[in-house]
């Protein structure tokens, strides 16, 4: 079932079906999990509304967190969201048991899915956007560190990330690489360089691609990266000749050398388009 991304939270839609579906699902995917006994449902009650003295079936909240989590991982597909790239609103795919009536199992729900997807985003106006709504997610008692949207994403994708403006004063807070750094917990990041961005650089520079490497780094603000504790992938997807990629192929060993220096293992490259 898609949701739309900033309704998620806000859903508060209940029914018989629904807790019917969510004891299904929780049966199917314990069975094939490796779970300790004492949490296996070994068989499964039915509901009968006529008969309130029946007993309720076990739902998927009375199992611990971890187990719960390990259920919502199988079932929940991983994702690539492509956030505010286009006009039309993003949704994102939550299984029927995220609209039951529990503002826990609907975080849960969601914390999964954000734990488990790409974030592909626009940059500027749309990386405000999804600031602003990561911001208000609240994983609060989730039984995770993860406190809001931020601490959730793990892989961010920004296929315009050249194209925006990153001359102003003070623009960091709001760029691609402020929201890498601002998502504690990110893995993966990619980030796509077009050919005239890249030419303009090169042709300033005459050659000289260790001073294109210094500009490119400066005016992206690329340093900041070195910021990103939990990072373990960096790739940069270029167009353009090969005098104009020298620059950033430079970046990448500038980049390889700054994390091995830190005794942090991230694997940093250069595909080219």
């Amino acid at each position: 079932m898609t949701k739309e991304l900033a309704l998620v939270i806000g859903s508060t839609e209940n029914s018989y079906g629904v807790h019917q579906q969510q004891l299904q699902a929780t049966t199917n995917f314990i069975v094939g999990l490796d779970i300790p006994e004492p949490f296996k449902l070994s068989s499964v009650q039915t509901f009968d509304r006529d008969n309130p003295d029946k007993p309720k079936p076990e739902t998927l909240m009375c199992l611990p967190y971890d187990v719960r989590y390990i259920i919502l991982e199988r079932t929940i597909p991983a994702q690539n969201i492509r956030a505010y790239l286009k006009r039309e609103r993003v949704g994102i795919e939550l299984p029927a048991i995220a609209r039951a009536d529990s503002t826990q199992l609907r975080r849960e729900c969601l914390l999964v899915a954000l734990d488990s997807c790409t974030m592909e985003v626009h940059s500027g106006p749309g990386n405000a956007r999804l600031q602003k709504w990561l911001a208000k997610v609240d994983f609060s008692g989730v039984g995770t560190s993860c406190e809001t949207g931020f601490d959730a994403i793990i892989s961010l994708l920004f296929p315009y990330f050249s194209y925006f403006p990153y001359g102003g004063e003070g623009i960091m807070k709001n760029n691609d690489v402020g929201l890498a750094v601002a998502c504690r917990n990110l893995r993966t990041m990619g980030l796509q360089f077009y050919r005239s961005s890249l030419e303009e650089i090169a042709h300033e520079c005459m050659g000289d691609f260790e001073l294109a490497a210094t500009r490119i780094r400066a005016y992206y603000q690329l340093d900041h990266l070195l910021g990103a504790k939990q990072l373990r992938e960096l790739r940069f997807f270029a167009y353009g000749r090969d005098y104009a990629l020298q620059g950033l192929r430079e970046v990448v060993i500038w980049f390889q050398k700054g994390f091995e220096s830190k005794s942090q293992r991230v694997t940093v490259d250069i595909i080219i388009l």
